[in-house]
């Protein structure tokens, strides 16, 4: 891996590589990896209306979970507590919902790559074009109480009707997926 010195010439890297004019912001709840499920509607009601959540979308967990078990020692080593990694959780998420972009920071500098790892060789294992995700270097934290988020950009928005409500686009991203979904699902055997 490389070291946390090296982010400064991988921006500069990345940033030379072929960038779309536009690039449309993706808002990824990571509600089903953090289990932060809201008591009332209201959290999710103050969403940007291009906020996806993870939990409507289980291929998310099904990838997250597939990569973990994939490193478990099934023999020699009782299960942890948390299975999953992060890295598992975004590798998940790049190949769900498809992003060029990702926010990260010199922090999850690990962690971005960890997912990068997983994605190549999930898609190299079952033939599939590996994507070209672009870091995008943030240091600034989001303040605490809402639910977790996994900022991302895509070259093309989704075509999902201006709907209301994460919950509403969700199903609409979801239904616009479905091909891919269908793709992910049997490369994981299910």
């Amino acid at each position: 891996m490389n070291d946390l010195a090296e982010i400064p010439r991988l921006a500069r890297v990345s940033a030379e590589l072929s960038v779309p004019a536009v690039l449309w912001p993706l808002a990824i709840v990571a509600d089903a990896e953090s289990m932060h499920y809201p008591d009332s509607g209201e959290a999710y009601r103050t969403l940007p209306g291009h906020a996806v959540l993870e939990s409507l979308l289980p291929e998310v967990r099904l990838l997250a979970c597939m990569f973990a078990a994939a490193r478990h020692d099934w023999v020699q080593t009782p299960s942890p507590s948390r299975f999953t990694s992060p890295a598992d959780w975004l590798a998940a998420r790049m190949l769900v919902l498809q992003p060029s972009h990702v926010e990260t920071t010199p922090e999850a500098w690990g962690i971005f790559e960890g997912a990068l790892a997983r994605v190549a060789d999930f898609c190299g294992h079952h033939g599939l074009v590996r994507p070209v995700i672009v870091p995008v270097i943030s240091g600034t934290r989001r303040p605490a109480g809402g639910p977790p988020m996994c900022l991302a950009w895509r070259p093309r928005p989704f075509a999902a009707p201006q709907v209301h409500g994460a919950v509403a686009h969700t199903l609409a991203v979801r239904a616009e997926l479905a091909e891919r979904l269908s793709t992910l699902r049997r490369a994981a055997g299910v």
